[in-house]
């Protein structure tokens, strides 16, 4: 199953760069010093711990593995992913111990909770993961402790912020696929409103996060949408079309003439509306309209719950020759797989092509260079062990590269 993959997925991360690093988790990073995610993590693993737990005493398995599923999918989705270079970074210390014990303690937990769902499995990531390591603790999963909510490390204020966060991620990315850009192709700027100052305060404090996620450069809060968002009404015929008959020409009219934003905003609450139709004022349900909205040109939105994302697709030379650079580290990454080499294999590589990759990897020399652990540039014919083309829209690019000795 999906759940199964990325719960695997994350533990095997885990256990790949633990190795590698030789990590020593009995030195401990205090939680109050961990970055701010590692400390939502961890307030997110005492609600997952205590829902669990409050849905196993109810007999509710079905609950109990929602709220499983649901932690593991933002462990391995946003906190390990938003984290890869905490672990991928070669230079020891105490953020990086910190990404490895905040990890673990979300893995060592979390495979206690599933196992009276998935017995068999728990036991097997639980002799690798605690059993390899601790020779006193218990022989099996099954005869450990359950765990215990951490009160010290409950934070359910952080956990409502990350969640504005992910929902205008999500609302960003929801208007990004609109449009026929690449995620990898950074953006200049993205506009967002929010529904209360709350959720105003979590957008600034987390900023930076938005802005990586979305891969945009500047982010701005408005107050209002006229500068992002347009609506157009229609009526909603299947409903409304016998009721009124002969006076629907008339109720389009009307609609089409009327204030769309403040109608748009009353049914998007749930609310009803009165509306002038000729001589009569009728009064509307929100399911009666139908509410088209309309970017500004520039502008691909998305709005849902009272939040309004809009991303400013208008691209310049720069920002296209940072997007092409980062689809050469994609095809680098990718060609470094078909070539068999591990992870920490440091490289010798070359990239040439049309102009404007020649253009891209100048400008961004050193990021192609430590994104792929390229430790120097070949020169013509040096001794690739392995080439490869790619072609993308009008560009193409050669690339070779090499392990280092």
């Amino acid at each position: 199953s999906t759940f199964i993959n990325t719960l695997w997925n994350t533990y095997s991360f885990f256990i790949l760069y633990a190795r590698l690093d030789g990590v020593d988790l009995s030195k401990d990073v205090p939680v109050a010093k961990r970055p701010e995610i590692d400390r939502w993590a961890l307030a997110l693993l005492q609600h997952t711990t205590e829902t669990v737990t409050d849905a196993l005493e109810a007999y509710d398995a079905r609950g109990a593995g929602a709220a499983i599923e649901s932690f593991v999918d933002q462990l391995s989705n946003w906190y390990v992913r938003r984290n890869r270079r905490r672990f991928w970074k070669a230079a020891a210390g105490d953020d990086k111990q910190a990404a490895y014990l905040t990890l673990y303690e979300c893995l060592h937990v979390v495979h206690r909770l599933m196992a009276p769902l998935m017995p068999f499995l728990s036991e097997a990531i639980y002799q690798n993961l605690v059993r390899s390591v601790d020779a006193d603790a218990p022989v099996s999963v099954h005869m450990a402790d359950w765990p215990r909510v951490e009160s010290d490390k409950q934070d359910p204020a952080l956990i409502e912020q990350f969640d504005v966060v992910q929902r205008v991620v999500g609302l960003g990315r929801s208007a990004r696929n609109d449009t026929r850009l690449r995620v990898r192709q950074p953006l200049k700027r993205l506009l967002v409103r929010v529904p209360d100052a709350a959720a105003g305060e979590a957008v600034k404090r987390h900023r930076g996060q938005v802005l990586e996620e979305l891969n945009v450069k500047d982010l701005e809060l408005v107050a209002g949408d006229a500068e992002l968002i347009s609506y157009r009404l229609k009526p909603n015929l299947p409903r409304i079309g016998k009721r009124y008959g002969k006076r629907i020409p008339a109720i389009r009219a009307a609609l089409a003439h009327a204030d769309a934003g403040p109608i748009a905003s009353l049914a998007a609450a749930g609310k009803s509306f009165a509306l002038a139709v000729g001589d009569e004022t009728i009064d509307f349900e929100p399911e009666d309209v139908l509410v088209e909205s309309v970017a500004a040109e520039g502008y691909a939105c998305a709005e849902e719950g009272g939040y309004l994302v809009g991303l400013d697709t208008r691209l310049d030379d720069a920002l296209r020759q940072e997007g092409l650079a980062r689809e050469l580290v994609r095809t680098v990454q990718e060609a470094r797989k078909q070539a068999g080499l591990e992870v920490s294999d440091r490289i010798v590589l070359r990239v040439t092509g049309s102009k404007s990759v020649e253009n891209a990897v100048a400008a961004h020399h050193d990021f192609l260079m430590d994104e792929t652990l390229a430790s120097s540039w070949g020169e013509a014919n040096f001794n690739a062990s392995y080439t490869t083309d790619h072609t993308q829209d009008d560009e193409h690019w050669h690339i070779e590269l090499a392990r280092t000795t």
